[in-house]
């Protein structure tokens, strides 16, 4: 892998480089400073929930079952449903798939409650006639969109063979509704797999020569030839240079053999979707113009979707930063897809849902927007969220069992009117919490620019107005309240305007050295 960019030092000259580079991490030190204060009293003004275990616990089921979901009914109450082989059992009842219940108020164990609220007519007798009807009938997974909550069953061999009873949940009480919902579920139940949609190179986006490629809009340049499948920032046929390299299967094949694909999810971000000639399975690339870099992430290929005020993307086993930052996290589960995402109320934290809808398996991801990153990868067979926030879930065993370990975790992604106590007659909790949050995570993403081994050339001019951006966007951080914030980032702002400008002077003489070293680019 080569990347034929200038760098930032070589481009001004290492004793220009390193007096800048110092200014900045001194402005970065204060800001990282007044904004770890700042925080704190936002934690004091507005009240903070932390993640944190509760307690674990066992449910035991009348029978050997395999569990498949849980949906909280309110009122520390939890519908469980799972699967049970009864082998020649000619009648299944309402309560060999489902079972409630209760966190006692006193010793905070769950116990067995009344099955009373799946107690309906019409439910029960759709209920037994879909059991009646299909021998591979099976209890998939609960789904609650805008107040109404979905039984979903599995009723043949594909997963989209599905029957489905609709009930309406108003948070406290079930209202059984009919159990024709298929259609209705399909359209809510699983938004798009990706936020982005797909395009196709046209015929002029191929470029000839002796190392020819495929343009990405003039942006990107990507080609299976001589054996590599390589990525390209420059439009240069004569060479077959690029800041990404692997093999392919067939090192025989053309240029117009590959099949690819490409997303502009973000500004300076590029999602491309190769399959070379023969191969199965396609390659998925992140491509980061900034930084003139890439990473290859398969899983974006199961589903990716963007994380919080632009801060990237996120997928099933990881996110990337539009800073540049990649983090994978190791896991067992695969083919996931984006099922829903959880804001919670403080503005900070987003709970990202992944689902294979063949196995069950459950991941969350729960990305914080100040520290711009998701601390845990939870997977589980099954989850479901209380009105205060609190997180209830299960793993599963391989083989089916009575007693099942569940876990029960305080999140911040609560329901209104379960908000900590703050100090509403505090100046920031005028502000509000979530504009605060805003700011911090910004701030943050300064640091985070700053703080690059290997800072791309236009990284200063990205600092410069991402400082006035701040600045302009939150003209409270001049009060008191502010902690000096505005003061140091219009410090900050000057010294890489400085950068900016010497970058001026010398980017002349950098750029023709370096065409020079690469040779003639490719004339259309």
């Amino acid at each position: 892998m080569s990347d034929s960019t200038p760098s930032a030092a070589s481009t001004l000259g290492s004793a220009t480089y390193e007096i800048i580079r110092r200014r900045l991490e001194t402005h970065a030190t204060a800001l990282r400073e007044r904004t770890t204060q700042l925080d704190a009293r936002r934690g004091e003004v507005f009240g903070k929930i932390d993640w944190k275990i509760i307690q674990s616990d066992r449910v035991t089921t009348a029978h050997n079952c395999v569990p498949r979901d849980m949906v909280q009914l309110g009122r520390g109450r939890f519908l469980f449903g799972f699967n049970v082989q009864f082998g020649l059992k000619q009648e299944i009842d309402v309560a060999d798939v489902f079972a409630i219940y209760r966190r006692d108020a006193e010793t905070g164990m769950f116990k067995e409650d009344s099955l009373a609220v799946l107690d309906d007519r019409n439910f029960v007798t759709d209920f037994k006639r879909l059991y009646h009807v299909y021998a591979r009938a099976a209890f998939v997974k609960f789904s609650l969109v805008e107040g109404q909550l979905y039984f979903v069953f599995r009723v043949g061999a594909a997963v989209n063979d599905i029957a489905v009873f609709k009930w309406a949940f108003d948070g406290a009480g079930l209202h059984y509704v009919d159990g024709r919902a298929e259609t209705e579920f399909k359209k809510v139940g699983y938004p798009p797999t990706h936020a982005f949609r797909w395009l196709i190179p046209d015929r002029e986006s191929f470029r000839y020569g002796d190392h020819p490629h495929v343009s990405i809009e003039d942006r990107l340049f990507v080609d299976c030839i001589g054996g590599d499948l390589t990525l390209k920032v420059e439009d240069n046929t004569a060479t077959g240079e690029g800041i990404y390299k692997e093999p392919v299967d067939d090192p025989n094949q053309k240029v117009d053999d590959a099949e690819i694909a490409y997303a502009k999810p973000l500004e300076h971000l590029i999602v491309v979707k190769v399959r070379p000639y023969k191969e199965t399975t396609a390659r998925y690339y992140i491509f980061n113009e900034k930084q003139q870099s890439a990473a290859r992430v398969d899983s974006v290929g199961q589903s990716c979707v963007l994380l919080p005020e632009d801060h990237g993307l996120v997928f099933p086993d990881g996110y990337y930063l539009a800073t540049g930052d990649l983090k994978r996290f190791e896991g067992r589960e695969r083919n996931l897809i984006f099922e829903r995402v959880v804001h919670a109320p403080n503005g900070e934290d987003s709970l990202y849902v992944f689902y294979n809808r063949e196995t069950g398996d459950y991941v969350l991801l729960p990305y914080g927007l100040i520290a711009q990153k998701v601390e845990e990868r939870i997977a589980c067979q099954g989850f479901s969220l209380f009105p205060d926030g609190q997180l209830l879930l299960f793993r599963g065993a391989d083989e089916p069992q009575k007693h099942h370990t569940i876990q029960l975790r305080q999140t911040p992604f609560h329901q209104p009117g379960y908000e900590p106590e703050g100090q509403r007659d505090a100046y920031l909790y005028q502000v509000g919490n979530k504009e605060v949050v805003r700011c911090l995570a910004e701030s943050n993403e300064l640091l985070t620019l700053i703080g690059r081994d290997n800072p791309y050339t236009s990284l200063y001019a990205d600092v410069v107005k991402r400082c006035g951006a701040v600045i302009d966007a939150y003209p409270w951080l001049r009060s008191e309240d502010g902690f000096g914030i505005a003061e140091i980032l219009g410090e900050l702002r000057a010294t890489a305007d400085q950068a900016v400008e010497e970058f001026e002077k010398v980017r002349p003489t950098a750029t023709r050295s370096h065409a020079a070293r690469e040779g003639p680019a490719h004339t259309r």
